[in-house]
Parts: C-alpha cells; structure tokens; sequence
C-alpha cells in the first residue's frame, strides 16, 4: 500500500498517533490513580468503622459505671 499525501498530511497523521498515545497514557494513569483512591478510601472506611466501636464501646462503658 502506498500512501500519497503531502508531507502535511504525514505531519497530521503523526501528530494524531502521538494523541492517541497520550491519551492511552492518560487513561492508564487515570486507572492508577482510580484503584489508588479506591484503595484509600477503603482503608479510611475500615478505620472510621473502627473508630465509631470503640466510640459506641466508651459510651457504653460509661453508661455502665454511672
């Protein structure tokens, strides 16, 4: 196959490859990013759960020796 086109025409098809390479660049960064996050908020979950038993254990305890 042989292509005929100006040498603004390669220019362009070559600028458009480079942006289809930084935007798969972009979204592989953005999954990173995502299960980063993901990842984090799970950890802020667990310790939230955590912190709100040992809030409800106080309470209790408290209220037991009153």
């Amino acid at each position: 196959m042989e292509f005929k086109g100006s040498r603004n025409d390669v220019r362009h098809l070559q600028s458009s490859l480079e942006g289809i390479e930084s935007s798969r660049h972009t979204e592989a960064l953005d999954v990173v990013q995502i299960a980063a996050m993901s990842d984090q908020i799970t950890k802020l979950t667990a310790a939230l759960v955590e912190s709100e038993q040992k809030r409800v254990t106080e309470q209790q305890i408290m209220s037991e020796t009153v």
